[in-house]
């Protein structure tokens, strides 16, 4: 197959559609001072808003959970090891469910789903375990970390 190479000129050029981002572009460059200021407190406004909602609710969280870890050490620690242990069973058994009603819905049998499951699911499962484990670890220490931190505050503070 030959291809002939056809020789535009310069009338006949086509031009390129204009992307969105040139048309941002070039709206924002045409706007006066005064617009680009407006635009700027906006977003300013905006990103104040948003951190003094932050603050607040992240204060309304913080403070019942420092009274408690403060006031009743042990059962601060026994409620925050329950609920990684709770939240990590309910993942596990929401996820096995879920496949194995995967599994029913596309006809396969009982020993089918079994065979699955005691194969490439198992590894996967105890490799997920593992990523808990770590996980689990690591949220252990930070929490470790705020307690001491905590403690050297109340001691500071008198």
């Amino acid at each position: 197959m030959v291809h002939q190479l056809r020789i535009l000129q310069p009338g006949q050029m086509k031009k390129k559609p204009s992307s969105n981002m040139a048309n941002a572009e070039s709206s924002a460059d045409s706007l006066k001072f005064s617009g680009k200021l407006k635009e700027m407190l906006a977003l300013a406004a905006f990103v104040l808003v948003i951190a003094i909602i932050s603050v607040v609710s992240m204060d309304l969280l913080l403070i019942p959970l420092i009274a408690l870890a403060k006031n009743e050490p042990a059962l601060f620690t026994d409620i925050f090891v329950i609920a990684i242990l709770c939240c990590t069973a309910v993942f596990i058994i929401y996820r096995l469910a879920m496949t194995v009603l995967y599994w029913i819905k596309n006809g396969f049998t009982v020993r089918e789903i079994t065979a699955s499951l005691f194969s490439g699911r198992l590894r996967a499962f105890l490799f997920f375990l593992v990523a808990v484990a770590t996980v689990t670890l690591c949220i252990l220490a930070i929490y470790n970390l705020f307690q001491f931190n905590t403690s050297l505050i109340t001691d500071m503070a008198g």
